[in-house]
């Protein structure tokens, strides 16, 4: 039965084709095409009924998923990677830096640079500040690349920032960390021992956009790969056949001109922020600026570290100016926690400098005449090389240039010759602020008072006391409608000041809003003058004389009255004692120009920058002086090396901290050489103690004291007679 069926289906089956090859000639008949048609059915019976729960466009979607999971997943080649050379340079920063990448750190590294990337490895193990200025060129951003790849690959920090003088700067050197990673260089030692980091990396080819979906193992690196931060991938050392796993560490860049504030990613914040070259030549000029830096780093670098972890701060600069940042911040006396470290190019001078000097001579002859290479120079130093190097010590003696001139010997010999022809290319000036970090102060615009020169500045007496040997005291009071600022000072001949006292009264001004306006300003005038009164009931009592104990009283007060003038002049007026009003210059900018008397100008006295003029309606004379002048006078003496030298002024004492706020007060202005003028330090809110301190300075002109013995015991220029009667009758307030 079973042979009859198959016999049946083969002749159905020909008997089928048959008919195929006839409808493809157009020979069927009718009852053929009826016939052809039934075999077709027979082949097209419906089959098995699909399943109801089946989505064909949820099936194609997880078909393309795994499809581009498949993409994206990459490879990590750890077959060549050396785990005992990767074990033996992490002891090694240098080793690590020219053994992965010699085509950077092409050179042995001198004394100097394995000093500022020891810097850099040590605050990363014990956090801390570093500060440390090197020469122009002598590779310092190089080596904090190189840092931050050995402190990342090693596990040693998980975040850096670096932060330089703008953001553009920052992303370059960023640009370049990430070549460090991306690049193979000859054997590519790098890549083969760290694998987990390059690999992902060098995946990308450098399409940022593939970051964000890598996968290795069925699961993200989390990488990322931008123009201000880069996080490396993440590897699990259960995925690695050594346990070598990669850690998401961070690279971030700033520019030092915005604020740095809460950088906080997944639980992590910064342990390592490097501040390279913080400063350009607009910015080092500008006190401004500076002072904006300053804050920037003080306010929000230091703060960026979390509340349980210290935050490491290398500093790597160039002193530009006197009074810049790098200037403030390498010195050890003013910011000792910054552990300030200066190197120059040129440690030692050579013994012989005549000789170098005929050589730069020689140099620039040749220059001037069109030769590019100074081969006579070159010679004369060849010939005479013993001599000239006799006594110097360069900083790196591998800083040279071998390459070969147009007559193909080398540029250079020696990094001193290196020294000389910058020396003789940018001059000495230059040389001293690029490559020896040593400005000459000439190039200082401003000059800028720390306040812990300031403190230190103590005469071991006691408050109140006056040294043996004073001759006049003066005190200075500061009117305001808060508070009376006032201080006193003893001088001894050649004007050498000790201050003795300083203060404040407070006035009990009413609350602005509680009063009618005219009523407030009758109320604060009589509240100043309580003020004045409880001061001078203060200076009634003296001091004591050292050697015999009885008490002196002042010789001269001044009182500023270019406030409100009223009740300074009420109670001069009333006062018994030396209480004289007082103005600080002749305008309303307060610059001061000497008068020259005449009918116009009712002028009593005239003194080397103070005079007196006659108020006959006030019935009081009004001294007028330059405050510019006693403000330097004033800064000056405080940094005038020790107590018993003319001119210099210091504190009561021997506790510095005692005098934190006056300092801060005398250090809030600043003179600028250029402008010849004071201006207020940016930052610094109050000077009244300044101003107090430049009143007695005055005072002490006024009363004779000089910082020359003269025989004059009077410093000021008489007026005569008649020109006292003219200014009487011409007089006016």
């Amino acid at each position: 039965m079973e042979r009859q069926t198959s016999i049946i289906s083969l002749v159905t089956k020909r008997r089928h084709i048959e008919l195929l090859e006839k409808f493809k000639a157009g020979s069927l008949t009718g009852a053929e095409t009826k016939e052809l048609l039934r075999y077709e059915g027979q082949r097209t019976k419906p089959g098995p009924r699909p399943d109801p729960d089946y989505d064909e466009r949820e099936a194609q979607r997880q078909l393309m998923a795994r499809k581009r999971a498949a993409a994206r997943e990459i490879t990590i080649d750890f077959s060549r990677q050396n785990m005992r050379r990767r074990n033996r340079l992490s002891k090694n920063p240098e080793k690590f830096c020219r053994t992965y990448f010699p085509h950077i750190f092409y050179l042995p590294f001198s004394d100097g640079q394995r000093q500022d990337l020891a810097a850099i490895v040590d605050r990363m193990h014990y956090g801390g500040l570093q500060a440390n200025a090197a020469p122009r060129g002598d590779g310092k951003t190089t080596i904090v690349k190189g840092a931050l790849v050995y402190g990342l690959v090693y596990q040693l920090i998980q975040w850096g920032v670096i932060v330089e003088a703008n953001l553009d700067m920052a992303k370059a050197t960023l640009e370049d960390i990430k070549t460090f990673f991306e690049k193979p260089f000859g054997d590519d030692l790098f890549g083969a021992d760290f694998p987990e980091y390059c690999d992902p990396i060098r995946a990308l080819g450098g399409k940022t956009q593939l970051a964000g979906g890598q996968l290795y193992g069925g699961k993200l690196t989390g990488i990322k790969w931008t123009t201000e931060r880069i996080i490396l991938p993440t590897i699990h050392g259960i995925d690695t056949p050594k346990n070598t796993p990669a850690r998401p560490g961070i690279v971030q860049v700033f520019g030092a001109d915005k604020p740095i504030r809460g950088l906080v990613y997944q639980g992590m914040r910064p342990d390592l922020v490097i501040l390279n070259d913080l400063e350009t030549e607009e910015t080092a000029k500008s006190l401004t600026m500076t002072t904006n830096i300053k804050n920037n780093v003080e306010k929000g670098v230091l703060g960026l570290g979390g509340p349980t972890e210290p935050i490491a701060v290398v500093m790597l600069c160039t002193i530009i100016r006197r009074g810049c940042l790098a200037d403030m911040l390498t010195d050890r006396q003013k910011y000792p926690e910054w552990q300030g470290r200066r190197r120059r190019m040129l440690i030692e001078m050579p013994h012989r400098t005549d000789l170098w000097e005929k050589y730069m001579h020689l140099r620039a002859q040749e220059m001037r005449s069109g030769k590019p290479v100074a081969r006579k120079a070159d010679a004369f130093y060849r010939k005479n090389r013993k001599i000239m190097d006799a006594g110097a010590i360069v900083s790196n003696p591998r800083r040279y240039i071998k390459e070969p001139g147009p007559d193909g010997k080398p540029l250079e010999i020696s990094a001193l010759q290196h020294a000389y022809n910058l020396i003789s290319r940018m001059g000495w000036l230059n040389f001293l602020c690029e490559c020896q970090n040593d400005p000459p102060e000439e190039l200082t615009e401003t000059m800028v008072l720390d306040e812990n020169q300031i403190i230190e500045k103590l005469n071991d007496l006691d408050e109140a006391a006056l040294p043996e040997g004073t001759a006049k005291i003066t005190a200075f009071v500061d009117v305001h409608d808060q508070k009376l600022f006032w201080a006193v000072v003893a001088w001894k001949e050649g004007f050498i000041g000790y201050v003795i006292e300083y203060g404040v009264e407070r006035v009990l001004s009413p609350i602005a809003g509680t009063v009618s306006a005219d009523e407030r300003e009758r109320q604060v005038e009589l509240a100043m003058l309580d003020g004045l009164h409880n001061v001078a009931r203060q200076f009634e009592r003296g001091w004591p004389e050292h050697d015999t104990g009885a008490m002196r009283g002042a010789d001269l007060v001044l009182v500023d009255a270019g406030y409100k003038p009223d009740p300074v002049f009420s109670h001069c007026q009333t006062t018994l004692g030396n209480w004289r009003p007082s103005m600080g210059g002749s305008s309303r900018r307060g610059q001061y120009t000497t008068p020259k008397p005449s009918r116009s100008v009712p002028v009593r006295t005239i003194g080397d920058g103070f005079h007196q003029s006659l108020l006959p309606r006030r019935r009081i004379p009004l001294i007028i002086f330059d405050p510019d002048k006693y403000k330097k006078r004033a800064q000056e003496g405080l940094l005038v090396p020790g107590v018993e030298v003319g001119g210099s002024i210091s504190l009561f004492g021997q506790d510095p901290i005692r005098h934190r706020t006056f300092a801060e007060h005398i250090a809030a202005e600043a003179w600028h050489i250029e402008k010849l003028k004071y201006e207020r330090v940016p930052g610094k809110q109050h000077n009244h103690w300044l101003d107090c301190l430049a009143g007695c300075c005055a005072g002490a002109a006024m009363l004779g004291v000089r910082l020359i013995a003269s025989n004059s015991a009077q410093a000021m220029k008489k007026v005569s007679f008649k020109q006292r009667q003219q200014a009487k009758l011409h007089g006016r307030e």
